[in-house]
């Protein structure tokens, strides 16, 4: 497998194996990207560019699938921890 290849793989079975554990069911698209169960969006992505900024990388994304659930409330990651949006009164 080419070194490109092989540290992309390497990340995506530790992403399995966590899963795994954690118990989150999910399925593998057919080139092997994760889709998790009940998620309320996926991507299917592959990078365009990548962009130095600073200390930082600006990555540029070419979509080539997506899929959104409206019935489905996102789950949001913020400040170390999970939690729901909330609709504005």
């Amino acid at each position: 497998m080419p070194p490109a290849l092989l540290s992309r793989a390497a990340p995506r079975r530790q992403g399995q194996r966590a899963l795994r554990d954690n118990r989150a069911t999910w399925r593998a698209s057919n080139v092997g990207e994760i889709l998790l169960d009940g998620a309320c969006a996926w991507l299917d992505c592959s990078i365009e560019r990548e962009l130095p900024a600073g200390d930082h990388d600006i990555v540029l994304l070419r979509v080539h699938d997506l899929h959104a659930d409206r019935t489905v409330e996102p789950l949001v990651f913020h400040r170390s921890a999970f939690g729901r949006l909330q609709r504005a009164a």
